[in-house]
C-alpha cells in the first residue's frame, strides 16, 4: 500500500499566506496601472485642450484674414487707388476698342 502523505494544518495555512500574498500583489499592481493611466489620460485631456484653443484662435485669425482680403479687394478701393496712384480714368465710349479674336 502506497503511504498518503498527510497533509497538516500548517501546510494548509501556508498555502493560504502564499495565495494572498500573490493576490495582494496582483491587486497592488492593478492599483499603480489604474494611476498610471488615470495620470496619461488626464495628460491627453490637458493637451487636447490646448490644441482646442489653439484652433479656436487660428480659426478667428482666418476670419480676420478673410474679411481683411475682402476689404482690399474691393472694386471701389481699386478704381480709388488707380486714380489717386496712377492718375487713370476710366475710358469714355470713343477711348473704347474692342478686340475680336482672329
Amino acid at each position: 500500500m502506497r503511504s498518503k502523505k498527510k497533509i497538516l494544518w500548517s501546510d494548509y495555512y501556508r498555502i493560504w499566506i502564499v495565495a494572498n500574498a500573490l493576490l495582494g500583489m496582483a491587486v497592488f499592481g492593478t492599483c499603480l496601472g489604474i494611476v498610471y493611466y488615470k495620470h496619461a489620460s488626464r495628460q491627453l485631456i490637458s493637451e487636447l485642450q490646448r490644441i482646442d484653443k489653439t484652433q479656436q484662435a487660428l480659426k478667428v485669425e482666418w476670419s480676420q484674414l478673410l474679411l481683411e482680403q475682402a476689404a482690399w479687394g474691393t472694386d471701389i478701393r481699386i478704381e480709388r487707388i488707380a486714380k489717386e496712384q496712377l492718375d487713370m480714368i476710366v475710358p469714355t465710349k470713343n477711348q473704347l476698342v474692342k478686340v475680336s479674336q482672329s
